[in-house]
């Protein structure tokens, strides 16, 4: 067993370190509290990243349903192609907070330089599939008249993709550590940025009209290159604390370097086959034509906005756990209290949704034909926000456990086998249209919470070991 981290690395001082500790018989208040001061600024980051996105689909709404379903189609693609790579990062969770717990601070400073190499090798192929975006949608059967703006719009965001994947990769290291708050930071006032070049750069000033629905794909790229820099400065000299002196041996490291992707491939194809299976189910709204398309996309957005918060509590139970795991100590009570955690917050959300459909979609649109349909379909969102509290802090225990390749075969069981040829089937042969295929979300959902509970209680019976180098399995 790793003995517990009793001095702090050299370099390193305390106020570095992060606000958890693994302490041994916890009781569940501390646990919660030392929970949600690792969560509330991951969660705070995540819903000011997706409060860009509802302001880019609020402002783009002004333009109309057909330029809001085109920025959807857009932004679907985008988000598509970009979530294998932005997730590899979130393989650094178990490494890194394992190797702190542990004590091990030199293999988590090899770590960081591998983050950034990563996130810089996997920018280009991300870039490059920005730019097919209009053939590719149109393969897929979207509508003819939206893809030229879709192809547009994602063309530009392709400028944005290297700083993106910095961003990503950066965080999801310093977030093992528990340094999260310069990034909630830099994602406040990158908000604040991108809703001032939203009204200059969409609807002009004086003489100049602006440059309509595509002013937004510029608005992102300058917010994401704003981001980066404020990063770099905010953590400046945690970097210089934590980057070895012979990074340029560490990057050309390929043992290293794969045994990050060993964990974050699986993680990425994971978080993907979730996000594609959504994103699936909107290619197949679109086949229902525009305004289904775009009261999707506002559920989506409302949907999405509420995931971010257990998506923040799960980020912080990869990190508690795992660091608990590195130090040898129990780590049931902190995937119990995170797991708690996620599906109370989730229950709000589940009643705003059923009860308010149509302020919440108001706030997007005015189209009666998109309020009609997405009036219909929030309640259908709204029971499904039980089941996703608890699979996003579900997933993010078992990376804190390095467990990893399990829970991408429930996701290609639970959404491609299951929940998506149901809603086709609801949608279309029956007749439901939209609705169907929200149902069909509904199922893969709940399969999958159920399965993750009890592949953590599995788990927690049979006990885990401490990833090493090279080591990435669970104990059997």
């Amino acid at each position: 067993m790793a003995p517990r981290l009793t001095r702090r690395p050299s370099g390193v001082p305390e106020e570095a370190l992060p606000a958890t500790a693994p302490v041994p018989g916890v009781t569940f208040q501390a646990e919660l509290r030392a929970l949600w001061r690792l969560a509330w600024p991951v969660v705070l980051s995540n819903l000011g990243a997706m409060g860009m996105g509802v302001v880019d689909t609020v402002m783009t709404g002004a333009f109309g349903g057909q330029a809001l379903a085109a920025v959807a189609l857009a932004t679907t693609w985008g988000w598509g192609v970009a979530v294998v790579g932005r997730n590899v990062a979130k393989g650094l969770d178990p490494l890194v907070a394992q190797a702190f717990g542990a004590g091990a601070h030199e293999r988590a400073r090899r770590l960081l330089v591998q983050a950034v190499v990563l996130g810089l090798a996997l920018s280009l192929p991300v870039a490059l599939l920005h730019l097919v975006a209009a053939p590719g949608l149109a393969l897929l059967g979207q509508p003819a008249a939206l893809l030229s703006l879709a192809g547009q719009y994602a063309a530009v965001l392709a400028l944005g993709v290297p700083m993106m994947m910095l961003v990503a990769f950066l965080q999801q290291f310093f977030q093992a550590l528990g340094i999260v708050r310069p990034f909630t930071v830099a994602v406040v006032l990158a908000n604040l940025l991108n809703a001032g070049l939203n009204l200059l750069l969409m609807h002009g000033v004086g003489a100049w009209p602006g440059l309509g629905p595509i002013g937004c794909a510029w608005s992102s790229v300058i917010g994401m290159a704003f981001m980066l820099a404020v990063v770099l400065l905010l953590t400046r000299r945690e970097l210089a604390r934590w980057w070895p002196g012979d990074w340029r041996r560490v990057a050309r490291d390929r043992a290293g370097l794969r045994a990050v992707l060993v964990l974050g491939l699986p993680v990425g194809m994971q978080i993907a086959i979730e996000t594609w299976g959504f994103q699936f189910a909107g290619v197949m709204v679109g086949w229902l034509g525009e305004a289904p398309l775009a009261a999707h996309s506002v559920v989506m957005n409302l949907a999405t906005v509420s995931f971010m918060v257990p998506l923040g509590i799960g980020a912080a139970a990869a990190t508690r756990v795992g660091h608990q795991v590195g130090a040898g100590q129990p780590w049931g009570r902190a995937a119990a209290t995170a797991l708690s955690c996620g599906a109370g917050v989730m229950l709000l959300s589940a009643g705003l949704f059923s009860t308010f459909p149509g302020r919440l979609a108001g706030l997007y649109t005015q189209d009666a034909a998109v309020l009609s349909i997405a009036v219909l379909l929030l309640p259908v969102a709204g029971t499904f926000q039980l089941f996703d509290g608890l699979q996003a802090v579900g997933f993010g225990v078992l990376r804190g456990l390095a467990d990893v390749r399990v829970p991408a075969l429930i996701n290609i069981l639970a959404y491609w086998l299951l929940g998506l040829p149901l809603g086709w089937a609801l949608a279309f042969p029956a007749g439901l249209g939209a609705r169907g295929l929200w149902v069909g979300l509904v199922v893969s959902l709940a399969l999958v919470a159920t399965s993750l509970l009890i592949r953590i209680a599995w788990l927690h019976r049979r006990g885990v070991r401490r990833v090493g180098e090279g080591e990435a399995e669970p104990a059997r």
